[in-house]
C-alpha cells in the first residue's frame, strides 16, 4: 500500500489519456456485461423448466391434436403425469384487448408459465368452480379486475354450441410471479369447460406436457410416444421442454454466436486498447523510471509498478461497467423480449477475471520494456 500513491502518480500523468481509456474500457465491459449476461440469462431462464418435462404437438406444426392421445400416454411406461394446454383466441371488450387464453386441464402444473406463487392453492381453487379463471397480476391491473369478479370475453362467431360469440368466467384466483411481474399476463380456464361450450376445435389440444419419472428417461419416453402415433392420421414430435425453450429463444438468429461474436469483438478491441495506453505511458515515463532505478528501486519492483497501474485501470474501469450492465439489464432484457431473465453471478465475476487477464497481456511488453531500460542510455537521452 506504502507504494499506492505512486502508482496512482503514474497512472494520472496524463489526465485526459487516463479518463478516455478509463471510459472506453468501462464502455467495454458494459457491453460485455449486458450480452455475456443476455446470453448466461438465456441459459438459466432454460435451466429453470422442468428437467423432466417432455412437450408433446401434432408432427403437422401448428395443427391441433386428438385430445385422446392424453389417455393413450398415460399407459407408456415411464410417464408420471400428463398437463393439457390448448391456447384460444379473444378479447375483452374491444379487439384490440387480445388476451392470452389457455385452457388446461389434466395433471395441471402452474409452472408451466412462470414461477408462480402459491401453485397449488390456485390449481385448487380452478379446480373447484367449473366457470373459474386464474388471472395474472399484471393483466388483472390493466382490466381492473379482483378475484370474485364475474367477466365474459368475446370468441367471435361460430365459436360456441349455443351460438353465442362469448365466454363467461368467474375469476377464481390472480396469480404472481414475483421474479417476472410482467410475465403474469395469462387468462387461465379448464378445458373441460371450454369443451362444454365450443365447436371448432372440440377434442383437440394444442400440447400435452409430459412429466417423467426420471430425466434419464426423457430420450426414451419421448421416442416410444412418437412411435405410438406414427402410424395414425396425426403424428407426433415430442421434445423436452428445455430444447422446445432453446429453440423458442433462438427461432430467428442465434443469439449465443450473436452474443459470443460481439463479446469477443469487444474483447479483442479493450485488450488493443490497454497495451496500447500502457505502452505509450512507459515509453513517456522512460526518465522517471530511469530515477526510481538510480534511487534504489530493483527492475522488479519497476515491473510490478506497471502491472499495477495497468490493474488498476483495467480492473476499476470494469467495476463501473459491470456495475452500470447490472442496472441497465432488467431494460435490456425486457428490449430482447426476455423479460424473466436475471444477471447470473457468474457475469460480474468473469468480468472482474477478464478485467485482471486483459491487464496482464496488456502490461506484459510495457513492463519488460521498463524491466530492460538502462538507466545511463535513459537519462543521457539515448532511449
Amino acid at each position: 500500500m506504502k507504494h499506492l500513491p505512486l502508482i496512482w502518480a503514474g497512472l494520472w500523468r496524463k489526465p485526459v489519456r487516463t479518463v478516455l481509456t478509463f471510459l472506453s474500457l468501462a464502455a467495454a465491459f458494459l457491453l460485455f456485461g449486458s450480452l455475456y449476461g443476455i446470453g448466461a440469462g438465456f441459459d438459466a431462464a432454460i435451466e429453470r423448466a422442468s428437467p423432466n418435462r417432455l412437450r408433446v404437438q401434432s408432427a403437422l406444426l401448428g395443427r391441433a391434436m386428438p385430445v385422446g392421445y392424453h389417455a393413450e400416454i398415460e399407459r407408456i411406461p415411464g410417464v408420471a403425469s400428463i398437463m393439457i394446454s390448448t391456447d384460444i383466441s379473444a378479447y375483452y371488450q374491444q379487439r384490440l384487448n387480445l388476451l392470452y387464453i389457455n385452457a388446461i386441464g389434466g395433471d395441471v402444473h402452474l409452472d408451466v408459465f412462470g414461477d408462480i406463487s402459491n401453485p397449488e392453492q390456485l390449481v385448487a381453487a380452478l379446480r373447484a368452480k367449473r366457470t373459474g379463471a386464474l388471472v395474472g397480476r399484471h393483466l388483472a391491473e390493466q382490466y381492473g379486475w379482483q378475484t370474485g369478479d364475474h367477466v365474459s370475453v368475446v370468441t367471435g362467431p361460430d365459436r360456441n354450441q349455443d351460438g353465442t360469440d362469448y365466454m363467461e368466467f368467474d375469476i377464481v384466483g390472480i396469480y404472481e410471479v414475483p421474479g417476472d411481474p410482467e410475465s403474469a399476463h395469462w387468462f387461465l380456464l379448464n378445458y373441460d369447460y371450454l369443451e362444454e361450450l365450443r365447436v371448432r376445435g372440440r377434442s383437440t389440444t394444442n400440447w400435452l406436457y409430459v412429466d417423467t419419472v426420471d430425466s434419464s428417461r426423457n430420450q426414451q419416453v419421448a421416442s416410444a410416444i412418437d412411435r405410438h402415433f406414427e402410424s395414425s392420421a396425426m403424428g407426433t414430435f415430442t421434445e423436452t421442454e428445455r430444447d422446445y425453450q432453446r429453440l423458442a429463444l433462438n427461432q430467428t438468429i442465434d443469439m449465443k454466436l450473436v452474443v459470443r461474436s460481439i463479446v469477443f469483438a469487444s474483447m479483442f478491441a479493450l485488450l488493443v486498447l490497454a497495451a496500447n495506453t500502457m505502452m505509450q505511458s512507459v515509453r513517456q515515463r522512460l526518465p522517471e523510471i530511469a530515477v526510481l532505478k538510480a534511487v534504489g528501486y530493483s527492475e522488479t519492483a519497476v515491473t510490478m509498478f506497471v502491472i499495477c497501474e495497468a490493474l488498476l485501470l483495467c480492473v476499476s474501469a470494469a467495476l463501473v461497467g459491470i456495475i452500470a450492465s447490472i442496472l441497465l439489464f432488467p431494460k435490456i432484457a425486457a428490449a430482447v423480449k426476455v423479460p424473466g431473465i436475471w444477471m447470473p453471478l457468474q457475469v460480474p465475476v468473469v468480468g472482474i477475471l477478464l478485467a485482471v487477464l486483459v491487464a496482464l497481456i496488456s502490461s506484459v511488453v510495457p513492463a519488460w520494456t521498463a524491466r530492460r531500460s538502462s538507466v545511463a542510455a535513459v537519462l543521457a537521452g539515448k532511449a
